[in-house]
């Protein structure tokens, strides 16, 4: 048995009351349980009211308050939406931390195989102008993300985990006198790594602002 636009709106209504106003999300949601309100209406014989008051009660749990230290105590919301931009954040350091520890040997291995760090200097300015690029790129990408109308779970992850990269690169800039510098012939392990995670970051903080601008195709019948 097929919903009515009206049914379906409905269904929508209740959604946005519970604080699920993330497009995205909504969207999953909604067509989850509009296919198992129709499963029910046919298989069950029920009404539309009482299928509906049913496959509700599953998700009561996924409605209610929740925060995460990995998202930041201050920020509560519906369960199902924090856990949601938890995982984005687990990612997040996931592949900072695998791609850093990635560049970081490469450059390390690279360069000691090179007698007297030819080319190293080079190096450094590339690898400090593609940290600065990035990151203004992705700087830039959040602040659009905080300003659009379109409402997403990756706009909501972008304006929490983007305050952390405003200051970002002023306190690891490799461009500033006394910050951490690209310099693959006398820095440590670390001075390399912790740039070279930021890099990852940026790109992950880029990749989920096209996430969001695709929410935008995103059509609730």
């Amino acid at each position: 048995m097929k919903l009515t636009a009206k049914e379906i709106r409905h269904i929508d209504e209740v959604l946005t009351e519970r604080g699920l106003d993330y497009i995205d999300l909504k969207y999953e949601i909604l067509d989850h349980i509009a296919n198992s309100v129709e499963v029910s209406m046919t298989n069950e014989e029920l009404s539309f009211k009482y299928a509906f008051s049913k496959e509700l009660k599953n998700w009561e749990q996924e409605f209610k308050p929740y925060s995460h230290f990995l998202f930041g105590y201050t920020e509560v919301g519906p369960r199902i939406v924090i856990k949601r931009c938890v995982n984005l954040i687990k990612q997040l350091y996931l592949k900072s931390i695998i791609g850093g520890l990635l560049i970081t040997l490469v450059l390390l291995c690279f360069f000691n195989l090179i007698p007297t760090g030819l080319y190293a200097e080079s190096a450094g300015f590339i690898a400090g102008f593609v940290y600065t690029i990035s990151t203004l790129v992705a700087l830039y990408f959040i602040y659009i993300t905080a300003k659009s109308k379109i409402k997403s779970t990756y706009q909501y992850f972008l304006k929490v985990s983007g305050r952390a990269h405003w200051i970002a690169l002023f306190l690891f800039n490799p461009f500033w006198q006394g910050s951490i510098k690209f310099d693959v012939v006398n820095s440590n392990f670390l001075d390399l790594f912790w740039p070279s995670a930021i890099i990852i970051m940026n790109f992950f903080m880029i990749k989920t602002f096209f996430d969001h601008k695709k929410t935008a195709n995103y059509q609730i019948a």
